[in-house]
């Protein structure tokens, strides 16, 4: 019997020590999630849900913003037509984040929204993309089909759906820390 409980404490400890050795182990989901992301723009034609749609949201509108302003809207587009409208040959929902063209720090705190959006998108095991590029087009003909209110701009777009086949596989490589970052000690 010692020798079974000793085994099994052996075991327990060498256990403990391979997961302690494994940094990954201990790491919180969302870190290997920022470290992994990278944008997809491959998707399914699996629409996704408006539960994940409003949660994804929700994780938007929980963004900080400067002041606790929250300087944004966010118009959801599930319809293929106006989303193909808006980021040529998504088969995914795009979301549209507006800010108010009033304020000093607008742009930022839609940017964080954003982060946030596509940090939950990722969470939640679809593909996210940000653009910027279809910005001016919404802004100068499609701000009534999308009822982006008076007083707003759209700011940033964002496409969300299901990872299909021919996405991206990895994120592209980035810029080595020790040239990047400076530590003042």
């Amino acid at each position: 019997m010692r020798v079974i409980l000793a085994s099994l404490l052996l075991l327990l400890c060498l256990m403990t020590v391979a997961l302690a050795a494994d940094s990954t182990a201990t790491r919180p989901e969302t870190i290997d999630i920022l470290l992994s992301s990278h944008a997809h723009r491959g998707f399914t034609e699996e629409p996704v849900s408006r539960e994940e749609l409003d949660l994804i949201v929700q994780c938007g509108i929980e963004a900080p913003s400067a002041m606790n302003a929250q300087p944004w809207r966010f118009t959801v587009v599930t319809n293929p037509d106006i989303a193909e409208q808006i980021v040529s040959g998504t088969k995914g929902a795009v979301i549209v984040i507006s800010g108010a063209q009033q304020g000093m720090s607008t742009q930022f705190d839609c940017g964080l929204a954003t982060e946030a959006m596509y940090t939950a998108a990722q969470t939640l095991g679809l593909g996210a993309n940000i653009y910027l590029m279809p910005v001016a087009q919404v802004n100068s003909n499609m701000r009534d089909t999308l009822s982006i209110p008076v007083g707003y701009d759209a700011v940033m777009v964002m496409t969300v759906g299901h990872i299909g086949e021919d996405a991206v596989s990895s994120a592209s490589p980035r810029g080595d820390t020790k040239e990047i970052v400076n530590f003042v000690e």
